[in-house]
């Protein structure tokens, strides 16, 4: 008796100070990797909703494809979306919003030797392809650095080449579903830039030629024609200042990039990761904050959606066992971060968001794989602003009797009909019950029991997900002891 009521103890103790074992801060449960590809992949990707799609970098000439139409607990049957022996398909890209999805590449044509950017779109998130298209410059395009979307309209940063070689960067603009193209009547005299779009605003953070190492951001209001004056992002010139990248959304822009003001690791090829915010559409832009926890990183990717920014990197050393890749995350717009991800030995990180998940893919060189782990967000909703009116609307309650042996009752009230998920979660972040899965449910008070016969004494977390009829969701998540 003495025993039980010392580990009842301890467990209340666990209960009030601990989330789950993979985050204590943010609560985030981090799924174990599952291999996408048996092959080296360099993954891109894109999120529409809670659908996922990815491709990679194979053969050639060829095109791979996956989806996911369940925010990564399934994975459909690789499709290739490219397969042409007299073309060679290099630098892919993909972009969504919420009604088109294009796959892009630099197209190779080995009948000639033109360059082009070539594309495929779909109109109904993966399940069909318009065919291929492609826009032919006379002398083909060199580079294609970086590629982004908003509403109709896709923006490719290319290098265009002329007949006495190549020209600076410019702007290719492909509109209507890819009905009609132009390109930016101004070139960009930069070393290196990467895009963002928002309503009517293109977003650039930029390397400049001017090897005065140091990071800026530029802004136009008609696709790349015109340019505001370039402002100094980066808050100290150095060397080692580079690799600049930039996440969109409303009003929020988020630029990271790699600087050596806090040294560089031994043996490592990066340095430090660093970000800075701007809440203003680039008029006003908050201090510089530390994302990585080790000065070995490079190519960061951030990117934003609703309240989450979440920055993907790879720790890169001369010695490439030693490759890591990282993501970190916020789930307040910036104002506070998870701590550091490591996935393990990989390289290519990328990051999408959904509904109520965190999607990184990565490649390890080592096993020759393409890897995919799902975080799911168990503590917090990340939709849009109006979903705070109906979080109101939700109400779980705590357990009772808490501690238990072998059940309890869970309660819960809605003021609407909800769509509702109500699902047990051990102290490691693994599934263990499905209470109500994905029902309809009428607005009132709703009980459910879990018989916990045949599992283990411990904390156990019992998390509500709620879907209203404008398919906005609000997940509430609470804690209970099973006390044998």
């Amino acid at each position: 008796m003495i025993m039980k009521l010392i580990l009842a103890i301890l467990l209340l103790l666990l209960l009030h100070y601990t989330a789950f074992a993979q985050d204590t801060t943010c609560g985030i449960i981090w799924h174990e990797p599952a291999v996408l590809a048996n092959e080296i992949g360099f993954p891109k990707v894109a999120a529409q909703g809670d659908t996922l799609h990815v491709t990679w970098q194979r053969e050639i000439s060829s095109l791979p494809y996956l989806r996911s139409t369940n925010a990564g607990l399934d994975w459909e049957i690789e499709r290739d979306l490219f397969s042409d022996t007299m073309h060679i398909t290099d630098t892919r890209w993909m972009v969504a919003d919420e009604s088109s999805l294009y796959v892009l590449w630099r197209d190779i044509d080995l009948s000639n030797g033109k360059e082009s950017p070539s594309w495929r779109a779909s109109y109904d998130r993966g399940t069909t392809w318009d065919t291929v298209k492609r826009i032919i410059f006379p002398y083909g395009v060199g580079i294609t650095n970086d590629v982004v979307m908003y509403s109709d309209t896709v923006c490719v940063n290319a290098q265009i080449n002329t007949a006495i070689g190549g020209d600076l960067p410019r702007i290719i603009r492909i509109f209507h579903n890819g009905a009609g193209w132009s390109v930016s009547s101004d070139s960009l005299y930069v070393f290196d830039f990467r895009m963002a779009m928002t309503e009517g605003v293109l977003h650039i953070a930029v390397d400049p030629l001017d090897s005065q190492s140091v990071i800026y951001y530029q802004r136009s209001s008609n696709l790349g024609d015109t340019w505001s004056n370039m402002q100094q992002i980066s808050m100290s010139n150095g060397s080692g200042v580079g690799h600049p990248s930039i996440g969109a959304k409303d009003n929020d822009l988020y630029i990271n990039w790699v600087d050596n003001k806090f040294g560089c690791a031994v043996g490592a090829s990066g340095c430090s990761i660093i970000g800075r915010k701007s809440e203003t559409s680039g008029e006003t832009w908050l201090e510089e904050n530390l994302l990585s926890d080790v000065a070995a990183g490079t190519i960061p990717y951030p990117t934003i959606k609703n309240n989450i920014i979440a920055t993907a990197w790879m720790d890169d050393y001369y010695d490439h066992s030693l490759d890591r890749a990282k993501v970190r995350i916020s789930l307040d717009k910036g104002h506070s971060w998870c701590p550091v991800q490591n996935f393990g030995h990989g390289t290519g990180t990328k990051v999408a968001i959904t509904n109520n998940a965190i999607h990184v893919f990565y490649t390890n060189e080592d096993s020759a794989k393409m890897y995919y782990v799902r975080g799911e967000i168990i503590t917090s909703s990340i939709a849009s602003e109006p979903v705070t009116v109906f979080a109101k609307q939700i109400e779980l309650q705590q357990n009772h009797p808490n501690p238990f042996n072998p059940s309890t009752a869970i309660s819960f009230q809605q003021s609407a009909v909800s769509h509702i998920t109500l699902k047990v979660y051990d102290i490691f972040g693994k599934e263990v019950a499905t209470l109500i899965n994905n029902k309809q449910l009428e607005a009132g008070k709703h009980n459910v029991e879990w018989n916990a016969e045949g599992f283990a004494s411990g904390m156990y977390f019992y998390r509500l997900i709620a879907v209203n009829e404008h398919n906005q969701s609000i997940i509430k998540t609470r804690k209970m002891i099973l006390l044998k």
